[in-house]
């Protein structure tokens, strides 16, 4: 049985399953794209670079957005070089469905990088939202 259910970031197509033997109900998200949410760490390729931020590929909708100065000890003399394609660990900061989500490579309790950044080295496979969450 196909379902649809108002979810926070709106309208997302849910797979009821009803067990008839055991009367377990248990759901699965077949959605097509990420949808951001505040708080979440997410990996993102660098899409594009403009003078106070970056442009970030995180897999959603529309690219977020990462500025120069979210990352520790960065200032505006010594901001980060990061050129198109390189990943980046982050945090989402902001994520509203009418903007584009902020990132931010600090974390906020301790004001320290605590891994995030950027990423040397490694492999990135694309996958679906399902096999990620699982």
């Amino acid at each position: 049985m196909v379902a649809r259910k108002q979810s926070a970031t709106g309208m997302e197509n849910v797979v009821v399953y009803l067990d008839t033997f055991d009367s377990n109900i248990f759901t699965r998200c077949y959605c097509e794209q990420y949808v951001a949410a505040t708080g979440e760490s997410i990996i993102g390729t660098v899409v594009g670079r403009l003078a106070d931020y970056y442009r970030v590929d995180i897999g959603a909708a529309q690219p977020a957005i990462l500025p120069v100065l979210a990352f520790e000890g960065a200032t505006k003399k010594n901001k980060p070089n990061l050129v198109i394609g390189t990943l980046v660990y982050a945090r989402v900061t902001l994520a509203n469905k009418d903007m584009e989500p902020e990132l931010q490579c600090v974390n906020p309790t301790t004001a320290k990088s605590d891994g995030y950044g950027e990423l040397k080295g490694g492999l990135v496979i694309k996958c679906s939202l399902g096999l990620c969450r699982r």
